[in-house]
C-alpha cells in the first residue's frame, strides 16, 4: 500500500464528487477556490488512473458517463464510512451533538420550527443545523441527517420514515375582512377581492392556477412561503395557507368558500443516519409532532 498515492487518489475522488454536484468544472472550481485548469487536470489524472472517462460534455456543463455513475456510488460509500467514524465522537448515552436537517422554506416554518422549542427543552445539548432550499437533497451524510420534503425520494441512499399530508385553505386577516369584507363565494372573490399568489402553487395545483388566472386583483406574487404568510397576515390579500399554521392564528380567518387543496410530504433520512441514537430520537419526535400537531 502506498499511502501517499492513496491519499492523492482520495483527494481526486472528492474533487470528482464535488464536480458531480455542480455538473460544471468552472462552477466547481469557483466554489472550491481552485483554478479551473487545476481541477480539470485532477479529473483528467483520475480518468487516466481509472482507465475510463468519468464525464461527457454537454453544452452547459458535464454529465456522468455510465462508469462515472459507478464511481460516484463508490465515493458515496466512502462518505458514509467517514460520516460514521466522525459520529463515534458524538455518541453517548445522553442525547447530544449536531443534527443536520434539510427542508423547504415553507415546511421549515410550518411543520418543523414550530416544534423545535419543545425538542430543545427536552434535549438542550443537541444543536440542529437547519438548511432551507427548494432543491431536492441527495440525502448523503454530508447533505443532511433528516429531511422533510414535498417529493418522495428516489435515491438509493434515502430511507422514507413517514408520509404526511398538508392541507391548504383560503384565509384572510382580521384587518383585511374589516376593510374589504368577506367574499360571498369564489366568483365574488375572483372578481372583487385582492388575492396574494404563491408562485409555484400554480405548478402544483391546476385548480389554483385556474383561480389565479380568473382573478381580477392579484396584488402580490412571491416564491417564499414565509413571505406569503406574512403578506396574508398583514392584510395584503386573501391567501391559500396551510391549515396547520393558519388555523391556529387568531389574526387569520378561514373563508368558507368550498375551496381547499392538499399535498403530501415525507420525512426521510439517510439509511446510516437513522441508526444514530440522537438522529433516531429527533426523527421520532418530529414525526410525532407533525402527526399530532395539537
Amino acid at each position: 500500500m502506498n499511502m501517499n498515492s492513496d491519499l492523492a487518489t482520495l483527494k481526486k475522488l472528492f474533487l470528482f464528487r464535488e464536480t458531480t454536484k455542480y455538473r460544471s468544472i468552472s462552477t466547481t472550481a469557483l466554489n472550491l477556490g481552485l483554478k479551473q485548469s487545476n481541477l480539470s487536470k485532477a479529473i483528467k489524472d483520475l480518468e487516466i488512473y481509472l482507465g475510463t472517462r468519468l464525464f461527457g460534455r454537454i453544452h452547459n456543463g458535464v454529465v456522468l458517463t455510465e462508469e462515472g455513475e459507478y464511481v460516484i456510488r463508490q465515493v458515496q460509500k466512502i462518505d458514509e464510512s467517514l460520516h460514521a467514524i466522525k459520529s463515534l465522537s458524538e455518541e453517548s448515552h445522553a442525547i447530544s451533538g449536531n443534527i443536520s436537517l434539510w427542508t423547504t422554506d415553507g415546511l421549515g416554518a410550518w411543520c418543523v420550527s414550530t416544534h423545535l422549542g419543545e425538542f430543545y427543552n427536552k434535549y438542550p445539548d443537541v444543536t440542529i443545523e437547519i438548511k432551507c432550499s427548494n432543491e431536492i437533497p441527495d440525502i448523503l451524510p454530508r447533505e443532511a441527517d433528516v429531511a422533510v420534503v414535498f417529493e418522495e425520494p428516489r435515491t438509493s441512499s434515502a430511507k422514507t420514515i413517514s408520509e404526511h399530508t398538508l392541507t391548504f385553505s383560503l384565509y384572510a386577516s382580521n384587518s383585511y375582512i374589516s376593510r374589504y369584507g368577506r367574499p360571498k363565494n369564489l366568483e365574488d372573490m375572483k372578481k372583487n377581492h385582492r388575492i396574494c399568489d404563491r408562485g409555484n402553487f400554480k405548478d402544483v395545483w391546476p385548480k389554483w392556477a385556474q383561480l389565479v388566472g380568473d382573478a381580477q386583483h392579484i396584488v402580490s406574487t412571491t416564491n417564499s412561503s414565509t413571505v406569503f404568510m406574512h403578506l396574508t397576515q398583514q392584510g395584503m390579500g386573501i391567501g391559500l395557507q396551510p391549515d396547520i399554521v393558519a388555523g391556529s392564528d387568531p389574526d387569520l380567518q378561514r373563508l368558507d368558500l368550498d375551496f381547499s387543496l392538499s399535498h403530501p410530504f415525507w420525512v426521510i433520512s439517510h439509511q446510516n443516519s437513522e441508526e444514530r441514537e440522537k438522529v433516531r430520537t429527533f426523527i421520532e419526535f418530529i414525526t410525532k409532532a407533525i402527526t399530532n400537531p395539537a
